[in-house]
């Protein structure tokens, strides 16, 4: 069992990921909303004000897509079914995917 953790930064994509995901077996996620931690250190410290402009002129948010998935090539069958979809998530850098093996599960099946 593997743990899949993906990163989106371009929210609109949402939809795209979660019918490949689905297509692709992956079910049961959690979505949580996310904020980057270089605009929240300029935003939300006052010590690193500073760098507002470099980091634009509002917070950048993202959402964390988190996952149990069965098998290790499942980032790879995600990107295929987003490319049959005509989505590029690497190309255009739309988001990164993380994939970390499980050595425990304690809780009900879902």
């Amino acid at each position: 069992m593997y743990f899949l953790i993906i990163q989106l930064k371009e929210e609109r994509y949402m939809e795209d990921i979660l019918l490949a995901m689905t297509d692709v077996g992956i079910q049961n996620a959690i979505i949580q909303n996310a904020v980057d931690m270089s605009s929240t250190m300029a935003f939300d410290i006052p010590i690193f004000a500073g760098f507002r402009e470099e980091f634009g002129k509002r917070k950048t948010y993202s959402k964390v897509i988190w996952a149990l998935v069965e098998n290790e090539d499942a980032p790879e069958k995600l990107l295929k079914a987003l490319q049959d979809s005509d989505v590029k998530f690497i190309k255009d850098e739309i988001g990164k995917m993380v994939l970390l093996p499980v050595l425990k599960v304690i809780g009900p099946e879902e």
